[in-house]
């Protein structure tokens, strides 16, 4: 028997080995071996020997198969490992972890709100209408820029008769008033955050210092 063709035969005996249930049933079916050798070399036909293709498939599709079976068995070790772990450092982190204490909630005092909210409205409005009214000029000078460029844009449409004149005096205004819009947006955010710092920083914050009292954990 050619190499190739015992290669066969063992192949197929190794995969009717794998996929039978019972063993000990087979092994009494096929019989002792001397029985399926003589068998074997009654029905056997010699066949061609495999060519040189067909050897380097088989060889890659083993190489494959193995591949695939040691990645197979290095993901499920993945997956099953960090789990592990996981739930151990978990555990662990349960375990040191001291308790987090638990907050209550801050009381008002009534009389400290009321003697704080009388001096803090009498003070706090007019410093507050202060501190808007420094960003009014640069609010009011970008308002009026805008105005002044849309009305000289207006009256040289109207005055001028050559078209380049028109153009040059039009990009010339509205230049103005894009400065004037920058202007006038930088105004309306200074007095924004001046009056928001006031307000949030200084008068709220005294406030919750001065009238709530603060309960000690537990």
């Amino acid at each position: 028997m050619s190499s190739w063709d015992r290669q066969a035969v063992l192949e197929q005996y190794e995969a009717r080995f794998a996929s039978c249930r019972s063993e000990e049933a087979l092994i009494e079916q096929l019989g002792s071996p001397t029985v399926v050798a003589i068998e074997l070399a009654r029905t056997y036909v010699p066949s061609a020997p495999p060519s040189a293709v067909d050897t380097l498939r088989r060889e890659a599709l083993e190489t494959i198969a193995e591949v695939r079976g040691e990645r197979l068995a290095a993901a499920e070790a993945m997956t099953e490992e960090p789990e592990e772990t996981a739930l151990a450092w978990d555990t662990a982190e349960a375990e040191e972890a001291p308790a987090k204490p638990a907050k209550k909630p801050s009381r008002v005092k009534a009389g400290a709100l009321i003697a704080y909210l009388i001096p803090a409205v009498i003070i706090g409005l007019p410093v507050t209408v202060v501190l808007v009214c420094i960003g009014l000029p640069f609010l009011i000078t970008g308002a009026a820029a805008i105005a002044a460029a849309v009305l000289f844009a207006l009256r040289a449409a109207a005055m001028l008769s050559l078209v380049s004149d028109v153009l040059l005096l039009l990009g010339g205004a509205l230049g103005v008033g894009a400065l004037g819009l920058l202007a006038a947006w930088f105004g309306l955010w200074l007095s924004m955050e001046l009056a928001y710092v006031w307000i949030a920083r200084v008068l709220v914050a005294l406030g919750e210092k001065l009238c709530l009292k603060k309960e000690e954990t537990v």
